[in-house]
């Protein structure tokens, strides 16, 4: 997760944002500023309050875009964004509004945290490792009924990969051991994607 506390911090005033800030607080039912500015962290990164936090942040980060370079954010040849930030995206290309946007991300949020409370989980980023021996390696952590996969392919050897909480952390260490760059578990409250 990209979220952390004090997020916010330097947009919060801005009155496009104060806009945003207030709509938000009306679909939500609650001040998500308080939590980005003020936390904790562990509030922070339920999904269910990191995705309606994550889309504002977003939104914000436009906002000011547009006041500093208008002009990239009026012409753009396309927009795009990675998991909720598709739905950032989406809104900054007039898909939607941004109130519309924060109840879809509302609704996404409670639903993936619902999912998630099965059994506890995780997610792992792994970078240096070929394609082929990170799902070996998965493969080998998915046993006794635990669940490891690939979950996004980021860039060439770059991986987010999700599943139960045991088999994250056992495959932790098998990609250490394997002799990847990077094996950094994600401040994720489920096994997304």
């Amino acid at each position: 997760g990209s979220q952390y506390v004090k997020m916010l911090s330097g947009l919060k005033d801005n009155v496009k944002v104060k806009e945003m800030i207030a709509t938000a607080k009306s679909v939500l039912g609650y001040d998500v500023v308080d939590i980005c500015l003020d936390g904790p962290e562990e509030k922070l990164e339920e999904t269910s309050v990191c995705q309606p936090a994550m889309f504002l942040a977003g939104m914000a980060g436009l906002e000011k875009l547009r006041q500093t370079r208008p002009d990239a954010v009026e012409r753009p040849g396309c927009v795009a964004g990675l998991s909720l930030g598709e739905y950032t995206a989406l809104c900054a290309a007039g898909v939607f509004t941004f109130e519309e946007g924060m109840e879809l991300v509302k609704v996404r949020g409670a639903a993936m945290a619902e999912a998630a409370k099965s059994r506890p989980q995780g997610m792992l980023s792994v970078a240096g490792l070929e394609q082929q021996v990170l799902e070996k390696l998965c493969a080998e952590q998915a046993k006794g009924g635990e669940v490891c996969q690939i979950a996004n392919v980021l860039f060439p050897k770059g991986f987010s990969c999700a599943g139960t909480s045991g088999a994250i952390n056992k495959l932790k260490d098998a990609a250490e051991k394997a002799g990847c760059m990077q094996a950094k578990l994600l401040k994720t409250s489920g096994g997304f994607h």
